[in-house]
């Protein structure tokens, strides 16, 4: 099919015109993608009121493998700003999936944010397998409950003494 001349070019400038912007709104469409997928980064990782308490929401709910891991990258920007053993943090693992790439990136990322961290609680953690769970908190050296509820995690997160008491009501092991 060939493209009739623009006015006042060549049929040659003329295509070539057409391919430049063409070119103009593949990278205008692809800059568009890349802001997306940052908002939705950003509105996985938020904090919310809980209680009067802050409390940072990590939401991996049905995440592929890829995603997991830019959001727990941006989990680290996010909580390491924050003032020592000053942050709250809810993990909810409900339908993610993961790959070797991204667990690695969960344990690095809980060790480099242990100093900030007063108290961190996972939901839908059975998506996790066990072997993952207890290598995290080993390499972590630090404690993640987990419940069945967001409720329930928010609740015993913002508790005050809830760091000296063991295995709450509605947490399973």
């Amino acid at each position: 099919m060939s493209l009739p001349p623009v006015r006042g070019r060549s049929a040659f400038e003329g295509k070539a015109a057409l391919l430049a912007d063409d070119a103009q709104i593949t990278r205008d469409v692809r800059t568009r993608a890349a802001q997306l997928t940052e908002a939705t980064r950003m509105e996985r990782v938020r904090f919310i009121n809980h209680k009067g308490k802050h409390i940072l929401v990590v939401d991996l709910t049905d995440c592929a493998p890829d995603e997991v891991t830019k959001v727990v990258s941006e989990v680290q920007r996010v909580v390491t700003k924050q003032s020592p053993q000053s942050v709250l943090i809810l993990t909810d693992f409900r339908g993610a999936r993961f790959s070797r790439a991204a667990f690695t990136r969960i344990k690095e990322v809980a060790v480099f944010d242990r100093p900030f961290v007063k108290r961190a609680a996972f939901v839908g953690a059975e998506s996790l397998p066990n072997a993952f769970y207890e290598g995290l908190k080993t390499f972590s050296r630090r404690e993640f409950p987990r419940f069945k509820t967001r409720e329930e995690a928010m609740d015993w997160l913002v508790r005050e003494n809830a760091a000296k008491s063991g295995t709450e009501p509605g947490e399973w092991r």
